[in-house]
């Protein structure tokens, strides 16, 4: 097997390390069974593979890694200790990225300290990485970020006002349509998503695509928001009109109308990007949009 080192040495050494009595049965038989958690949920090796005779041994480039998640397996704190002892919930994204730091330190100390080469720790954090779904993790938390960026930059288009809709009035208020506004189906055509997935082959090419694609949408939203509020910087000049509530006629209508909501958004979106709000008042030499879209 090349160089190795006994398990009851690194055993011995963890104990040592943690002030535990390394004579004690009890503490030996509770490291054993870290080391088969260590060998089933991460390694995927079995301990027979390593017990040429009577003892088991791993390979020496190891044993200063295995030692050092053994130490923090038994600190009795933290996510290591927690996940060594089966309560921690891998599938949680903000579990697995919190975990794999955690883990990440003491491999990497086996190398600075010199116990062991780059190969083999970047083989164990590779190897980490896969059995608790860090990849995965970090990438679904990196996707979600993107996608609160899209919802706020997004929020000018976040509009409820129907269109297409046609309805009459009566003499005593009520109302019924005469026509209404069909919703829209699928936008992109199965050629089109073809396109975009016929070179991706790993689940790191789907969430590059993915990032690009929400990327691209959030700044064509920040345009398009930014030319739909000109278009009511113009009305507000033309119209001399205070406040864009002004804009919508209410008369004999009810008291629930989506345009305040809309307008509402409006403000706050510009509240939220002054440098738009900045552009769009210079585009359009008018001041005060904020104001003038805000309800309350």
């Amino acid at each position: 097997m090349g160089n190795t080192v006994k398990v009851a040495d690194i055993f011995r050494g963890v104990l040592m390390i943690s002030n535990l009595d390394p004579n004690l049965d009890s503490n030996k038989r509770n490291l054993n069974n870290k080391l088969t958690f260590l060998m089933k949920q991460v390694v995927l090796r079995n301990k027979s593979e390593f017990k040429p005779g009577r003892d088991i041994k791993i390979p020496m480039c190891d044993a200063s890694i295995v030692r050092n998640l053994l130490v923090e397996s038994i600190s009795g704190k933290g996510i290591v200790y927690d996940w060594f002892n089966g309560n921690v919930d891998v599938m949680q994204a903000e579990n697995s990225i919190l975990l794999y730091w955690q883990l990440k330190e003491p491999i990497m100390r086996a190398l600075m300290t010199g116990e062991t080469d780059e190969v083999t720790m970047d083989s164990w954090l590779a190897t980490i990485q896969a059995a608790i779904r860090f990849n995965l993790a970090d990438k679904t938390v990196q996707l979600k970020r993107k996608l609160e960026d899209f919802r706020v930059n997004s929020l000018a288009l976040d509009s409820t006002v129907r269109v297409g809709d046609i309805y009459s009035t009566f003499e005593d208020g009520s109302r019924q349509y005469e026509m209404k506004g069909t919703e829209r189906g699928n936008l992109l055509s199965a050629e089109c998503l073809g396109s975009i997935v016929c070179d991706l082959y790993t689940q790191e090419d789907y969430f590059k695509a993915l990032n690009q694609i929400i990327d691209k949408m959030s700044q064509d939203a920040v345009e398009k928001a930014k030319s739909n509020i000109e278009t009511y910087a113009l009305a507000k000049d033309l119209s001399e009109a205070e406040r864009a509530s002004k804009l919508i006629s209410t008369a004999d209508e009810s008291m629930a109308s989506e345009y305040f909501i809309w307008f509402q958004k409006l403000a706050e979106y510009l509240h939220s990007h002054p440098q738009v709000a900045k552009e769009i008042e210079e585009s359009t030499k008018t001041t005060g949009l904020e104001k003038f879209f805000r309800i309350y």
